[in-house]
């Protein structure tokens, strides 16, 4: 996996996962660095959360990339307008 600013963290993690079993992760964010999770923890949760006027669109793009993991759920929160006013 080519290290870019949505794969940052690969190498920190890839680190952890030589030293460690994790078993389950809580992942916020969903990306094209999902799938190393996928493939390294044995239970994936991941969330990604939108403010209130952004398309789902890239949400469901991973739905569709990532639908044959069984070691994966996810799930979508759209914001309220303070988290659209926060961003």
């Amino acid at each position: 996996m080519k290290t870019s600013r949505y794969t940052d963290h690969v190498v920190p993690f890839r680190y952890l996962f030589d030293h460690t079993k994790v078993s389950s992760m809580l992942e916020l964010g969903l990306g094209i660095g999902t799938k190393f999770f996928l493939d390294n923890v044995s239970n994936v949760t991941s969330i990604e959360m939108l403010c209130p006027n952004d398309s789902d669109q890239w949400y469901h793009f991973c739905l569709a990339l990532y639908k044959d993991y069984p070691n994966w759920t996810t799930d979508l929160f759209r914001g309220s307008a303070a988290i659209g006013k926060a961003n």
